[in-house]
């Protein structure tokens, strides 16, 4: 009997200390999201969708530092042609945008900020931010004229601020 209390004793401390593990593993990892070191998978996308008279425009940063930014043509017959424009950044300029991103709590902001049809109109154009840093992936989408935090203008200003970077264009993209 004696033996039996020791073995269950034995077992509710490893049972006790596994969880313990296992929940200061899940922290670790958790924790270990929004640092920002050498090899560290940072990807950014930025959409903005047009109307009949204005064009859809996407920037998009990648991981190496590659800026794509893509104006689709407007439907307006007459309206902005399209076009493909490259350019490259550093990795220390990736990593300050996503640093700025971080502490501008966009992990932590509402997934969609979005308006009444009847004061935004139907045709309502709409701008998406799309950011992967480390492990976490988080989108937003909003409506143009739609009430928003203060934050993610500056995070959209941010990001486009790296459109001057842009020094090749490729071609213009065709009608979807």
């Amino acid at each position: 009997m004696k033996k039996h209390i020791i073995v269950l004793l034995m077992l509710i401390t490893l049972l006790i200390f596994g969880i313990g593990c296992a929940q200061k593993i899940q922290q670790t990892l958790s924790d270990d999201c929004s640092k920002i070191e050498p090899n560290t998978n940072i990807q950014i996308k930025y959409t903005r969708s047009g109307s009949m008279f204005e064009a859809d425009y996407t920037l998009r940063i990648d991981d190496s530092g590659i800026i794509i930014e893509e104006t689709y043509p407007s439907l307006e017959e007459g309206g902005p042609e399209g076009q493909t424009k490259v350019g490259k950044i550093s990795r220390k300029e990736l990593e300050e945008l996503a640093k700025f991103i971080i502490n501008k709590n966009f992990f932590s902001l509402e997934d969609n900020y979005i308006c009444d049809p009847l004061e935004c109109g139907t045709d309502r154009q709409y701008t998406s931010i799309t950011v992967t840093i480390g492990c976490q992936t988080k989108s937003i989408t909003l409506y143009t004229e739609a009430e928003r935090p203060k934050e993610i203008g500056e995070i959209i200003n941010k990001i486009l601020s790296y459109n001057g970077q842009l020094s090749c264009t490729l071609s213009a993209p065709k009608y979807r």
